[in-house]
């Protein structure tokens, strides 16, 4: 798993080094009663934080770009150009869910060494350190900002918890004791999702169904996203208005239009919307409004971490 992770290019030996330098001037702080280099710790993941980013952004304009193409060439009859553009939207969008994938991965593989350490004594610190870097690059990547860090989490590992620690020396009765579950496929032993993330899988589902997969619900929500993002009237609308005069505005027709220029990528999901549901297409209007006023799209690797 380690290995996938390298491969992606995102961070740098060196990197990790510098990383695990500063975590352990954290823990001697720590083990002295002070605080630990809060700020220098945050920083060391900086470097593969801004690659990854940039990364993302770039194939995210890459795509959009790609569609651009599409839709000229459709509209001069060019069926080569509309392959080229095809093949090129798609190449980009697999380099985009590769990025995902990766940032997925770290927080599986800090989640699985978590697992590991909690029942076997490694006894390797190399191993510990990148796993507390991938934690805290996860972290980062998904948005959490430094002052929700604990950075006790990030440099207090793989100290053992022996019968003597306890109050008087004594065990814990059997019935209180932590009964450690295996973990699953994927990187399992994950928190249950947070109330937000459900809320929007049943939203998703109450739109399109539950027999559709949710990763070719949110790859059409987010596509439809990114065009009626296109249209400056329809966004200017919706972020300098109240809810119920912006509905009223162009946010329908753009939702439509969008759903059209998505059909032949997303051809039944479209098709369901369009022809046989109409309180699905009001869903999804309410939706989408929802997603450009906020700014944001919705974050596939979040939904499957």
């Amino acid at each position: 798993m380690q290995a996938d992770l390298d491969n992606a290019g995102i961070y740098k030996q060196d990197e990790i080094d510098s990383y695990a330098a500063v975590r352990f001037k954290s823990m001697a702080a720590y083990a002295a009663g002070e605080q630990a280099q809060h700020k220098e710790i945050y920083a060391a993941t900086s470097a593969p934080t801004e690659r990854f980013n940039d990364q993302v952004n770039q194939q995210r304009a890459a795509i959009q770009s790609a569609e651009a193409a599409f839709e000229v060439a459709k509209s001069q009859g060019n069926e080569a150009g509309m392959k080229q553009a095809n093949a090129t939207r798609t190449a980009h969008a697999e380099v985009l869910q590769q990025l995902l994938d990766f940032k997925s991965g770290l927080t599986r593989f800090g989640s699985l060494y978590t697992y590991i350490a909690q029942t076997i004594d490694l006894g390797d610190p190399d191993l510990e350190a990148f796993a507390s870097f991938a934690r805290l690059l996860a972290k980062r990547l998904h948005g959490v900002p430094p002052e929700q860090v604990d950075v006790s989490a990030l440099v207090l590992t793989g100290f053992d918890v022996k019968p003597e620690d306890m109050p008087g020396g004594e065990e814990p009765a059997k019935e209180e004791a932590v009964i450690l579950k295996p973990v699953g496929p994927g990187g399992g032993g994950q928190p249950e999702l947070p109330v937000y993330l459900r809320q929007v899988i049943a939203r998703l589902n109450s739109i399109f169904g539950e027999a559709t997969p949710l990763t070719d619900k949110v790859a059409l929500v987010n596509h439809l996203f990114d065009i009626v993002r296109e249209d400056a009237n329809t966004v200017a609308q919706i972020k300098n208005n109240p809810r119920d005069v912006a509905m009223n505005g162009n946010i329908k027709g753009s939702v439509q239009s969008a759903l059209v220029r998505a059909l032949g990528s997303h051809t039944d999901l479209v098709t369901q919307v369009l022809k046989n549901d109409k309180q699905a297409l009001n869903s999804l209007v309410d939706l989408l409004y929802e997603m450009v006023k906020d700014g944001q799209n919705i974050d596939r690797a979040e939904l499957e971490a």
